[in-house]
């Protein structure tokens, strides 16, 4: 009740509440998805006892080729989705990148510790010090004469909006 204090304290009508009773969470497995074992070791190894339905769906389409927006809350596994998809475009295709956009700097140095981790959950990096070399960062504070370097080397490359919009698409040849 204390939203409710909060808005009539200011001032404001509540009119209405939407109480919804709570479902109990299901975990799936994902064995009998068409991933590969580098994206089965990290779902393994990552989430043990499986992952939720919304998480499910949306990596089946994204095996099947389909566009998918998933739009659920704070820490309900959007990531996991898109790491998951990833690790297995990059392990079926040695050519593959991936482009990470986070927007902000302090949201993007996060992931990509989480993108490093994932790496070596996955086995497509035998150690932290080898998925630092996979797993690259290109925000404002990384000195242009850089970028390049690491655009080369990574296989993951983390951005922020702002770098996209004013330094890559410029450089694009």
């Amino acid at each position: 009740m204390a939203f409710r204090d909060f808005f009539q304290s200011n001032h404001w009508d509540v009119v209405d509440v939407l109480t919804t009773e709570p479902r109990a969470a299901e975990l799936l497995p994902v064995n009998d998805l068409p991933l590969a074992q580098a994206s089965l070791s990290f779902l393994d190894r990552q989430y043990p006892n499986g992952i939720y339905c919304h998480q499910k769906t949306a990596l089946r389409l994204a095996l099947a080729g389909e566009n998918i927006c998933l739009s659920t809350g704070t820490a309900s596994g959007k990531s996991l989705v898109f790491q998951a998809a990833a690790i297995n475009l990059l392990a079926q295709d040695p050519k593959a990148r991936i482009m990470a956009i986070y927007p902000m700097k302090a949201l993007g140095n996060e992931q990509r510790e989480r993108w490093q981790n994932a790496m070596v959950s996955a086995g497509l990096a035998p150690n932290a010090a080898s998925a630092e070399n996979m797993v690259g960062r290109i925000d404002g504070s990384v000195p242009p004469g850089f970028r390049m370097h690491i655009l080369e080397r990574s296989r993951i490359v983390v951005f922020t909006p702002d770098i996209i919009h004013a330094w890559l698409f410029s450089n694009l040849k």
